[in-house]
């Protein structure tokens, strides 16, 4: 349960995604820090160069399901990986608006481990106090969002738009260094 929770909050903005993941490690998929990446165009360390960055990291160059990125003002990510590290990720979108009452819970333990490299154990989330709504959603087959950009990942993302305030974003970019956009 402790990486779960670790997962939760340290991936809470990735690509202003949030990822909440059963106890199997997924940090052989995942970047864990991602100042050796960014979103910015034209950037060393932009999604054009992501497959050149490091040799792992190759599929972001030249994987064939390239799964989109930055479509919402933030997404949420659930990722789940089987014991044969095969992955399948349950996405929603936001859009600005009111605050999240889930993410509103967490808020202070996101802001507290901004720059810390040690990880410490917060508590544990039952992700049944998300409320999601809606059952439509898109399925397709893509990849991780992130390098190594692993290839084979089983999308689905709900159709329902959520809200999230300002405030939420810009917390959970900071946590994650992503100074692309900030507002």
């Amino acid at each position: 349960m402790k990486q779960q929770r670790t997962l939760v909050l340290c991936s809470c903005a990735l690509i202003f995604l949030l990822l909440f993941s059963h106890p199997l490690s997924v940090t052989a998929q995942e970047v864990e820090d991602e100042r050796e990446f960014d979103y910015i165009e034209g950037s060393e360390k932009g999604p054009a160069q992501w497959g050149d960055v490091k040799r792992e990291w190759a599929d972001c160059r030249t994987g064939r399901l390239q799964s989109p990125i930055d479509m919402y003002d933030m997404e949420l990510h659930m990722l789940h990986t089987t014991s044969e590290q095969k992955i399948a990720v349950i996405g929603y979108l936001y859009k600005i608006g009111k605050p999240d009452a889930f993410l509103s819970k967490l808020l202070n333990d996101i802001m507290s481990m901004t720059d810390q490299i040690l990880k410490r154990n917060i508590g544990i989330v039952d992700p049944r106090e998300i409320k999601f709504g809606g059952k439509k959603y898109y399925r397709y087959m893509g990849s991780l969002t992130t390098p190594p950009c692993k290839q084979g990942v089983i999308w689905t993302i709900n159709k329902k738009i959520r809200t999230i305030s300002k405030d939420q974003v810009r917390a959970l970019r900071v946590a994650v260094h992503d100074v692309s956009s900030q507002n």
